[in-house]
């Protein structure tokens, strides 16, 4: 069977679009290092870091029991603070039980739970 020289071009131009995908996938997923879970809204989803994570889940509906799965190690660009919300619970860990660092360059707290009213 041979090979036409258009359809080797096409094969090649396919294969460099399954890489260039590849490669998007990989990179996107490099910066995604905490997804959050159990929200019954648009907060569900994946985050950069903590922080960004916190100012989201703010706004979960009442009676949500939120997971936030810390997938890779993150640095976190300020103190993440959590204020009271309507959830009923968080639970913050990585998944599977792998060890995560959580870092970041803070005079205070790194993560500050103490505004939330028990």
């Amino acid at each position: 069977m041979e090979i036409s020289t258009r359809n080797a071009s096409c094969l090649f131009g396919l294969k460099k679009l399954i890489l260039a995908l590849l490669i998007a996938i990989i990179s996107f997923s490099s910066f995604a290092q905490v997804t959050v879970a159990g929200c019954t809204g648009a907060e569900n989803g994946i985050y950069a870091n903590l922080t960004a994570a916190f100012a989201t889940i703010v706004l979960a509906q009442p009676a949500a029991n939120i997971t936030i799965s810390v997938t890779a190690n993150t640095t976190e660009p300020g103190s993440v603070v959590i204020g009271a919300g309507n959830w009923t619970s968080l639970t913050i860990s990585p998944p599977g039980g792998a060890a995560r660092t959580i870092s970041g360059n803070v005079a205070g707290h790194l993560i500050d739970l103490t505004t939330i009213v028990l």
